[in-house]
């Protein structure tokens, strides 16, 4: 953790009438992830750690985020919801539907996630062959209808025969979104992790 190695502008400070290193303070509220939790480990009101953050960390990032998090913030870290371990902000997928734009669990947990689902899905999708099947040519009907005859289909051929390996086509406009629907052209089409493509579904960004 860079917690210890990072260049705090404070070596030691007071709290409780207590002294401590400052990087022993920071692990401390990282560990109990709230200053009401810091409060109760160490038998004093709420209001006395968040004195003693607002004064020895004048730098920490204002918001509703709780004080693990404002931390970890700091040095570039952040904690994994499922595994509970803090690595740093890299091991985690971009999610712009969260507040830091980040996944609240790390890559390695997401593709154990992703492998059970996947092994979830195989199983349904046996479990109900015909119905997927279905759903399957329906898909393929909704792309030929959306297809216009100016398309370039040799491009739209190209493009996912070179999807590299992990990434989905998909259509940045959905061919049957709920606000707007787009067309099966070589320009309304990208490349997505599938990780994305599950969280894009059928919505849009405008």
């Amino acid at each position: 953790m860079k917690i210890e190695n990072y260049n705090w502008t404070v070596k030691t400070l007071i709290c409780n009438r207590v002294s401590y290193e400052t990087p022993v303070f920071v692990l401390m509220c990282i560990k109990h992830n709230t200053s009401s939790n810091v409060a109760k480990h160490l038998g004093c009101a709420r209001t006395t750690i968040n004195s003693c953050i607002k004064k020895y960390f004048p730098e920490l990032q204002k918001g509703n985020a709780n004080i693990r998090t404002k931390f970890l913030n700091m040095v570039d870290q952040k904690y994994c919801n499922t595994c509970g371990e803090i690595q740093d902000k890299t091991n985690f997928f971009n999610n712009k539907s969260r507040p830091d734009g980040l996944d609240s669990i790390c890559k390695s947990c997401v593709k154990i996630r992703d492998k059970s689902k996947i092994r979830d899905y195989k199983a349904e999708y046996k479990a109900n062959a015909a119905y997927y099947k279905a759903k399957a040519a329906s898909r393929h009907s909704a792309k030929l209808k959306r297809t216009p005859s100016w398309a370039n289909i040799s491009k739209i051929k190209e493009i996912y025969s070179k999807c590299p390996e992990g990434y989905h086509v998909d259509h940045i406009i959905p061919l049957s979104g709920k606000i707007v629907s787009g067309l099966h052209v070589e320009t309304n089409l990208q490349y997505l992790t599938a990780h994305e493509n599950l969280l894009k579904s059928n919505s849009y960004d405008i």
